[in-house]
């Protein structure tokens, strides 16, 4: 049996949030609907929810996506279908 989990990733800064999020947050809602978890932005941090195989996919995928908004990339829904 899985076990809930909860994960934390930091952003840098609102424009990188932004970027990782999607518009009208669709990014998020691809990663929840896809993997089977619940993210929450907050202050400067994306807060995954869900059992631990899901929330370390998303993890990952949310970390990849961070380091293209460092990287000045924009970031599509393709590219988070990919990462997905």
């Amino acid at each position: 049996m899985e076990t809930v989990v909860e994960r934390l990733i930091q952003l840098d800064n609102p424009e990188q949030a932004m970027n990782v999020f999607g518009l009208a947050d669709r990014h998020l809602r691809m990663v929840e609907d896809q993997l089977n978890v619940k993210v929450h932005a907050r202050d400067g941090a994306v807060r995954i929810t869900g059992f631990e195989s899901g929330a370390d996919a998303a993890t990952d995928v949310m970390t990849r996506l961070v380091e293209m908004a460092r990287q000045g990339e924009v970031i599509t829904e393709q590219q988070v279908r990919y990462f997905i």
